[in-house]
């Protein structure tokens, strides 16, 4: 049964006023950061609370016209991954300063978070819907689901820990099926119903799956990952599955590896140290048993692995700007919570 977009179209522009009417009350301290980072760097980042506002790690927005520039605005990049489907008309995207990319009709196109990109849609008649994704969901669902010799699998694993980042965005031209998988999360995201996230992540992961499909059989030879690329991944897991207990010398030790190789080779390929690659996860898996659990804080911070609370307490204020117990007071308020428990982890008893 073929999918009323019309009615999709109209409330995606719903949805578009009330996030216009959210970012029309941003702080002046929220404008001024902006506005610094366009002037130090060139371009600014927009962060997960600017979209995420109801915990959801993949939702669907519009390029409304009416909020959009028709000449490229400032350029910035994201904290989550951006997949663009143009329904109707061109869309217009300026990435990494080079040339200016023209999307078309029934295109895909994934953008990576590091992308400094600026775009547009320049017509009225142009529709362009965009989905949005949590690194996390990608790191902790479609990392695990795909198959490592896929373009995707390579792609979502330079975007997140910045291995050999070749390529800014992947597109694809859709056919009937991919238009149609689309079409449904649209549908899906929309129609507010119960489980929709579910469904949703379900939909994208076979979307993905498909893409894989299509782009592999388009090519004669694909290049596998290089050995330090799988050796990362492989560490990558590792330190997700044993996060609270974790530490350098037992990751080195598991690997065969020395401390200072095993240092290095994390930083050369993610860009970040190995301290704050387990402080970034436990801060997440903490988020996640404030909002879904009522165990106290304390036993929160033991199963994460930290043993100072003194210390919890001040590294999670600074990431959040909320106390834990002002981030569950919050959580349970608004209905925003981290679903996504990966498979491996037990909660203690």
């Amino acid at each position: 049964m073929a999918i009323n977009m019309h009615t999709y179209i109209q409330l995606a522009h719903k949805q578009m006023d009330q996030y216009h009417i959210r970012f029309s009350k941003q702080t002046p301290d929220e404008r001024n950061t902006i506005k610094q980072q366009n002037l130090s760097r060139g371009y600014h980042t927009i962060e997960d609370s600017q979209w995420f506002v109801h915990g959801l790690e993949a939702i669907v927005t519009l390029h409304d016209y009416r909020y959009t520039n028709t000449n490229h605005g400032y350029p910035h990049n994201h904290d989550f991954f951006e997949m663009s489907y143009v329904y109707q008309g061109n869309f217009y995207n300026q990435i990494n300063q080079e040339q200016e990319i023209i999307q078309p009709s029934n295109t895909l196109a994934l953008l990576s978070p590091n992308a400094i990109h600026s775009c547009c849609i320049k017509k009225e008649t142009d529709i362009v819907f965009n989905i949005l994704m949590k690194r996390s969901l990608v790191e902790e669902i479609f990392l695990r689901m795909l198959s490592e010799n896929t373009i995707l699998f390579r792609f979502f694993m330079d975007s997140i820990y910045n291995v050999h980042q070749n390529q800014s965005y992947l597109m694809f031209q859709c056919n009937d099926h991919l238009t149609n998988l689309v079409q449904e999360i649209i549908q899906e995201h929309f129609d507010q119903k119960e489980f929709k996230e579910t469904i949703i992540v379900a939909k994208l992961i076979q979307l993905f799956a498909e893409l894989s499909r299509i782009y592999s059989q388009q090519i004669e030879q694909f290049q596998t990952l290089s050995r330090h690329d799988k050796n990362t991944k492989e560490m990558m897991d590792y330190i997700q599955k044993n996060y609270a207990t974790i530490s350098l010398e037992s990751l080195s030790e598991a690997f065969h590896y020395s401390t200072e190789y095993t240092s290095r080779t994390i930083k050369k390929q993610t860009g970040q140290t190995f301290s704050n690659i387990i402080r970034q996860i436990r801060l997440e898996k903490s988020c996640y048993y404030l909002a879904n659990s009522d165990l106290p804080v304390e036993q929160i911070v033991e199963i994460i692995g930290y043993h100072d609370i003194r210390h919890f307490y001040k590294i999670f204020k600074k990431e959040y700007q909320l106390s834990p117990i002002q981030y569950r007071e919050q959580a349970r308020k608004n209905g925003f919570f981290l679903p996504k428990q990966p498979a491996f982890e037990a909660i203690a008893e």
